[in-house]
């Protein structure tokens, strides 16, 4: 919605908490309430004029909040009697099951129907008369739409056309915005981390967005780090799947989209499992199993069955419950010597099973054995960079030089830059005559942190282009300036 709380008509109120069953004495004290405010404008520090609003609800009153909740039911009435009237159609969780059509959040609405043009019309309809009522406006462009897998692409371009918001992406904006304040590389590390990658974490958490949409932030937000000027192209010295790294590992600790999307998702999933009275989970959505959930349930005898990474030597069907000896409440040696190994038996016995409580699931990545984004995300990240991150277990490095970087007492730009020069993400001579920017006027003496020195020491420069004066040179000439290297 559009301006929502400064949009509702009183006389839709009124009508509305009369029509509620609300005393009358009772709503003409909300009334009051609502419609003896007054506004003045600050000019100079001063107060000035004296403005009496004909509708809306004060901004950060009490009051205004379940006013406005209020104020929506009469849309949820007009969407419940189109699906009753089959005008619309909602979501359906399981067989003989109420549909959900529409989902509420103060000032944002979730609506659900089928791709048709006719029900969408009829949606159309519905919110036009909402807002004549009410005075409430849709903003087409913080809206959305969003189809399932099975729609034809014929369907989809009808209904975009019918209701037709803008689908800009968010993100693409909010980047512009942030071009224009020329930060620093160590301001846009705090805006990445802290806005960058909070953006699509709603969408995330609940869709399973495409490849390419997460490939276009990724690039959106690569972009925004090494460009300094908004639509201008600048060489990436490193690719985005190492600056994901953690620090302790080289790299900045910015989020992989790709595998934070896996770990919102599954806290969804971990939320069908462990909460009996959600909606879904009694719908039979509970049996799709984790990949990257490995558990061991115990409890009493009716719990879950047993899960593990590898469970194909024993019968699928075995329960915790069956290892429990019912005269004792303790675990069977016998039954478990027949499937564990010693080790795993010792670990068992130091850990006896709670017979007066329910079974439940357990993150083992956790002290609490309660899921987090955060160990998911961890796990995700390995799991989809496994090439990348054995070449710094392997291989030898200069991971912990780089990792004392970040406690340096300096400022955040300055520690920006120490990282590039570790990491060869500056750039210097050699880093620019391998990405063919030109020849380069110095001898093969001046490689890596060398040719970072010369570069800031003129005289060095000199002499090193007098040593190199009898060498040829390319055609292409290259513009020096103090850290950019332009070829022309």
């Amino acid at each position: 919605m559009s301006k929502a709380y400064d949009r509702v008509e009183w006389g839709y109120l009124r009508a509305l908490l009369l029509a509620l069953g609300f005393d009358i004495n009772w709503t003409r004290l909300i009334m009051r309430c609502v419609s003896t405010v007054t506004y003045s404008v600050l000019i100079n520090d001063q107060a000035h004029g004296m403005i009496m609003p004909q509708r809306g609800l004060r901004q950060r009153d009490p009051l205004s909040p379940l006013l406005f909740v209020l104020c929506t039911e009469g849309l949820t009435h007009l969407l419940t009697k189109a699906a009753q009237e089959r005008r619309i159609t909602g979501i359906q969780f399981g067989f003989r099951r109420s549909a959900m059509h529409h989902l509420l959040f103060a000032d944002d609405c979730l609506f659900s129907c089928k791709a048709e043009e006719q029900q969408s019309a009829a949606l159309l309809r519905i919110l036009e008369m909402y807002g004549q009522v009410t005075g409430q406006v849709i903003n087409p462009s913080k809206s959305s739409i969003i189809f399932g897998k099975q729609v034809s692409e014929e369907n989809k371009s009808r209904v975009k056309q019918l209701l037709g918001p803008n689908m800009a992406p968010r993100l693409g904006k909010r980047l512009s915005g942030w071009h224009a304040k020329t930060l620093s590389q160590g301001g846009k590390e705090v805006l990445i981390k802290a806005v960058g990658t909070a953006l699509p974490v709603s969408a995330m958490s609940v869709f399973k967005l495409p490849k390419t949409t997460l490939s276009s932030l990724t690039s959106a937000l690569a972009s925004f780090w090494w460009s300094s000027v908004e639509h201008k192209r600048k060489i990436h010295w490193l690719s985005w799947e190492k600056m994901c790294l953690p620090k302790k590992f080289g790299g900045l600790g910015f989020k992989d989209l790709e595998s934070f999307s896996q770990a919102l998702l599954a806290k969804q999933a971990w939320r069908l499992l462990y909460s009996e009275d959600c909606l879904m989970s009694h719908d039979g959505c509970t049996q799709r199993q984790l990949e990257m959930v490995s558990v061991l349930t115990y409890g009493r005898s009716h719990g879950l069955k047993m899960m593990k990474e590898s469970c194909a030597h024993f019968d699928a069907n075995l329960r915790v419950s069956d290892l429990i000896d019912t005269h004792t409440g303790r675990w069977c040696l016998t039954r478990l010597k027949e499937i564990f190994v010693p080790g795993d038996i010792k670990i068992l016995q130091s850990n006896q099973p709670v017979i007066l409580k329910p079974d439940s699931w357990v993150w083992k990545h956790t002290q609490s054995s309660v899921y987090s984004v955060k160990t998911s995300y961890e796990l995700a990240f390995a799991e989809n960079n496994q090439e990348l991150l054995r070449e710094h277990y392997v291989y030898p490095s200069i991971n912990p030089l780089k990792n004392q970087v970040w406690h340096i007492k300096a400022p955040s730009k300055l520690k920006v830059f120490l990282w590039k020069a570790l990491s060869g993400a500056l750039p210097v001579l050699d880093g620019l005559q391998a990405r063919g920017l030109g020849y380069i006027w110095f001898s093969s003496e001046t490689r890596g942190f060398q040719s970072l020195l010369d570069f800031h020491q003129p005289e060095l420069c000199d002499a090193n282009m007098g040593r190199e004066k009898g060498m040829a040179r390319s055609n292409k000439k290259l513009s020096v300036d103090p850290l950019v290297f332009v070829e022309k």
